[in-house]
């Protein structure tokens, strides 16, 4: 029968077992039993499943078992119960009476034991789910183990786990991961300890494994589950070492443990499909840590590789004990080798459908291929792994092969101990070869060889404008096009779609400079190939190559002057030949084209255009060759002029000039004239940066004065067929320093101080950084209850003043911000500073109700910024004397009266007090106090 407690009786049994005697029923209620334990489940159809729960648990310490457990259902997160399965019967293990302890299930399975006393008990049911969704199985029982060192006062507080449960027909059948290893472990002191649970996923779903902490849960008491109390991860205790978990194979390492005593730890297992988080399932687990001589097994094998398909992978292994000690006797540790995923279909490649990997072993001689494991040995164990793989081995996740050994410990007489080795393994597409490019009529033709694995789903073609070589990892492709200036252009779908033609969406390509390509293959699984060779070609100059879009006049009606190189025709098109400029407004955008000039003579490449607003706007041109037939014999290029905007600041201008060119600009020269019509003069440079955005802060002007600029760039192609010096003027544009900047309060040095026992703040700062905007007039403190509710002024503090003080407050619970404000009005952002109250509480052990004015009351010794909420007080027997949930004044807990107004006797009684502390943004609940107060009149 099981039997559940209320949280306050169990936090209180620790000081009631000093006062009174517990009955044997008693003492297998409070037993503590509990090490590990995981549910996982099998789908069935129809919306059932079978769930299987494990638990790890040592009944010497009290003689208490489970013969049945309960689960419960939930939703999926949580907030309501769809179901409680009671009396699941235990179904390991031999029938009726337990083989070590007096402990008996009539006509049940007793549970298998693993490892000295430590018994596996599985308990399995089948439930059918009301419909598609999310669950939560949940398991709890009274009670871990006790003396776990990194929790408080384990043996206090239940032990619980849980997975969920995805029920969608889109996504088929779906299981949840399984484990091969159990999670009970040794390790030894000073000696490096891994562990590997040996998860696979039935359905092939990627798993990614992360530590949480050990939980506890225990309705009506624990409601939901909380962190266990006092919980820390094994490397934060003493001085031990860190602990880690691969997050893609689960492999634990903790390097290494320095003290002594049992461990709990807590991870998940998170189950992707296709993306998609599907599941997760928790798993505890405890590690017995000894002070010992031994050290584990050792497993050297390659790290990490990649492969592609076709090739075949082969590396040598080895396996040995360094306490093997030959040939003199005492012997020394032999060894036991493992596989912990030969022929399981948990990311190994032995289980592949073809082609699986083999193992051999080399010695000793004489083993099976593939080897019976565990393999015993007392020497060094040898092998061999030879995999040919193919096409059909591509995907997503790599390939597991988990190597696992442990020693015999028949030397040392010490604790067993183990090690993995894990090797990942990648199986990747071959790169695309072959790939050519042909320029010709303005396109560029490429062209590969059909990719040997015919699951292609498309070709992914990147351009470059520039060369340089396209670099990645020569073992597993690691590579992003994108991060080295290429541009995913196109893709072709399917396999055999293996050419592509480049028109680079209808505009003309940049003359004069390599243009280049790779080329990767995407599989129906979305594995990406290798990329392809890089090839580069140059676009010839048979076209006109504009040089000039430069403005000439500024004004509604101004003028442009533009002009082009005159192109290498072929003579296979008959002259003479002429030109037609176009015209696009804006410097960006759409290409509305306008025709501004037909008929323009073969050797004159110049044109000032007229009429056009340059003040508002900058424009785009194109020079087209035509033979005498009026056939298009080349389309120019196209290039903007230079558009200035200007903004103003205080005493200065911010100048921004923009342009979309097909010539590199090395140098840009900025002018000023003092007035809207004074001469300009040169005041400055910036080097080009290729950039189509360039940015110049003209400094040490005087506000409300008139300024005007004008931007000359100058640069070239890389081509020698074109002059060496393309120069163009941009618009001249006006503005006016004015001050339009706040304070730079981000270059504000702030010192804050608080003081808790007499609730005040105090700030301290420094001026703002004289570059921006220095001229403070005054600093305005706000305050509000919580950092995004609405800020209201407290009070104004003058320039020079830097320091403010706010005493006698009702709480320092809040946030404050800081702004400062310019002799222009100009506010600057909020800085905002919150506080906590610093709150405490600690109750007295002793009090004398005789209404002599003298502690009279049960009360705190010393307590800040504490709401008390329940009260509750017992007598050495357990029984309820007191209880109250609300404390008006928290210096007068008790008055030593029952709820009758009946004085108690003199005497120890037990206290469960829960209280509240003042904290930001609200009241937060603590753990509750739980302590003995002695009562003398």
């Amino acid at each position: 029968m099981q039997i559940r407690t209320s949280l306050t009786f169990r936090l209180l049994r620790n000081f009631l077992l000093a006062f009174a005697a517990l009955t044997p029923a008693a003492g297998e209620l409070f037993a503590s039993h509990n090490l590990a334990g995981d549910i996982t489940y099998e789908y069935l159809g129809n919306n059932t499943v079978e769930i299987t729960v494990s638990t790890y648990t040592d009944p010497s310490a009290a003689l208490v078992d489970r013969c049945s457990i309960d689960l419960e259902i939930w939703n999926g997160n949580g907030s309501i119960k769809v179901a409680d399965i009671t009396g699941i019967p235990r179904d390991n293990g031999p029938f009726g009476q337990d083989a070590q302890f007096p402990i008996n299930c009539p006509n049940q399975n007793m549970g298998e034991y693993i490892i000295g006393s430590v018994k596996r008990n599985t308990y399995r049911t089948t439930y059918t789910l009301p419909g598609p969704g999310i669950y939560l199985v949940r398991f709890t029982d009274l009670a871990r183990l006790d003396n776990i060192v990194n929790m408080a006062n384990s043996g206090s507080q239940s032990f619980f786990i849980e997975t969920s449960i995805f029920i969608n027909g889109l996504l088929g059948p779906q299981n949840s991961p399984q484990f091969l290893n159990h999670p009970i472990d040794d390790a030894c002191t000073e000696r490096r300890w891994t562990h590997n649970p040996g998860a696979f996923d039935p359905d092939g779903d990627s798993l990614n494994f992360r530590f949480v902490d050990c939980r506890q849960y225990d309705p009506p008491s624990i409601p939901s589950p909380i962190t266990c109390t006092g919980f820390i991860q094994p490397d934060l205790y003493g001085n031990n070492g860190p602990m880690t978990i691969d997050p893609t194979t689960g492999l634990i390492t903790w390097d290494t443990p320095q003290n002594p005593g049992i461990y709990n730890i807590a991870f998940v297992i998170e189950e992707y499909r296709n993306g998609q988080l599907i599941g997760q399932s928790f798993r505890d687990m405890a590690i017995f840590v000894y002070p010992c001589d031994n050290n584990p097994p050792v497993v050297e094998s390659i790290t990490d590789t990649c492969i592609y398909a076709g090739d075949t992978l082969s590396f040598e292994f080895l396996a040995y004990d360094p306490d093997f000690s030959p040939p003199e006797p005492p012997p020394g540790d032999s060894i036991y080798l493992f596989l912990n995923n030969n022929g399981a279909n948990n990311n190994g490649p032995f289980s592949v459908a073809s082609n699986p990997a083999q193992l051999v072993i080399t010695e000793p001689l004489g083993q099976p291929i593939p080897p019976d494991f565990p393999i015993p040995y007392d020497d060094t164990i040898r092998g061999q792994v030879t995999w040919a793989t193919d096409c059909s081995h591509i995907r997503p996740a790599f390939y597991q092969l988990d190597f696992y050994a442990h020693d015999n410990i028949t030397y040392f007489g010490s604790q067993l101990l183990s090690t993995h080795k894990i090797i990942k393994i990648r199986v990747i597409p071959r790169p695309v070869t072959g790939l050519t490019a042909v320029a010709s009529n303005r396109e560029i033709t490429l062209n590969w060889d059909l990719h040997p694995c015919d699951s292609i789903r498309e070709y992914q073609i990147f351009r470059r404008i520039g060369g340089g070589g396209y670099t990645e990892d020569p073992v597993c492709c690691d590579g992003d096009p994108e991060a080295q200036g290429y541009t995913l252009v196109g893709t072709n779908p399917g396999r055999n779609n293996t050419t592509f033609v480049d028109d680079n969406n209808g505009d003309n390509f940049e003359f004069g400079q390599d243009i280049c390509y790779i080329v990767r293959a995407v599989m129906v699984s979305g594995v990406v190939s290798c990329a392809s060779n890089e090839v580069c070609v140059m676009i010839d100059n048979d076209f006109p190559v504009l040089l000039q879009d430069s403005i000439d006049v500024t004004s509604p009606s101004g003028q442009i002057w533009v002009s082009w190189s005159q192109p290498d025709i072929d003579p296979i098109f008959p002259g003479p030949y002429t030109y037609e400029l176009l015209r696009a407004n804006e410097i960006s955008g759409a290409l509305n084209w306008q025709t501004v000039a037909t008929n323009l003579p073969f050797n004159d490449t110049t044109f000032l255009d007229n009429g056009m607003d340059t003040e508002v706007r900058g424009y785009r041109y194109r020079a087209d060759v035509y033979d005498a037939t009026g056939t298009l014999v080349g389309e120019g290029n196209v290039g903007s002029s230079i558009y200035l905007t200007i903004s103003p600041g205080d005493q200065q201008l911010n100048l921004e000039w923009r342009e979309f060119v097909p010539w590199l600009n090395r140098i840009y020269y900025i002018y000023r004239a003092d007035d809207f019509t004074g001469p300009l003069t040169l005041i400055d440079s910036v080097p080009g940066t290729g950039a189509t955005r360039h940015t110049y802060t003209d400094t040490g002007l005087e506000n409300f004065e008139d300024y005007c600029y004008v931007i000359v760039s100058e640069g070239e192609y890389a081509s020698p067929e074109v002059p060496d010096s393309v120069r163009n003027a941009s618009q001249r544009a006006c503005g006016t320093p004015q001050d339009l900047e706040p304070p730079c309060i981000g270059t504000v040095v702030f010192d804050t101080t608080r003081d808790c026992r007499n609730l005040s703040i105090t700030f301290n700062w420094t001026d703002p950084d004289s570059s921006c905007g220095a001229d403070v007039d005054f600093w305005t403190i706000y305050r509000a209850d919580k950092p995004d509710e609405p800020f209201t002024q407290v009070t104004v503090v003058d320039s020079g003043v830097n320091f403010v003080a706010l005493p006698n407050l009702t709480t320092i619970a809040d946030c404050y911000g800081v702004t400062a404000t310019d002799t222009n009005g100009n506010e600057s952002e909020m800085k905002v500073f919150c506080f906590e109250n610093c709150p405490t509480i600690e109750l007295s052990n002793v009090f004398t109700p005789n209404n002599d004015g003298v502690n009279d009351f049960f009360a705190p010794i010393r307590d800040r910024n504490v709401t008390i909420t329940l009260v509750e007080i017992y007598d050495r027997w357990g029984s309820k004397v007191y209880t109250s949930n609300s404390v008006p004044e928290i210096r007068q807990i008790w008055d030593g009266r029952n709820n009758e107004g009946q004085n108690v006797p003199e005497g120890v009684y037990y206290y469960y007090v829960r209280y509240e502390e003042d904290r930001l943004p609200d009241m937060v609940p603590k753990p509750p106090l739980v302590g003995h107060v002695t009562l003398m009149r």
